[in-house]
């Protein structure tokens, strides 16, 4: 199922209580990363900084649906 919102930290932690969740009833989650961080230009290196670190949290998360085997 899709989710999430804007990403900002308290947005990536709530982030993980719903997947955690969905994890729970065995499913899996499509997070929204937000415009922001969808649409980054050539040499932004503050929103590739951004955009690692909320990869980074969220990509061993039990209830992921992307990028998973």
């Amino acid at each position: 199922m899709r989710s999430g919102g804007r990403p900002g930290t308290k947005t990536v932690e709530t982030e993980l209580k719903h997947q955690a969740a969905a994890a729970r009833g065995g499913m899996r989650c499509c997070p929204w990363m937000g415009w922001d961080l969808c649409n980054i230009k050539p040499g932004d290196t503050k929103k590739e900084r951004q955009l690692r670190e909320v990869i980074r949290k969220l990509k061993d998360s039990p209830g992921m649906g992307c990028g998973r085997r």
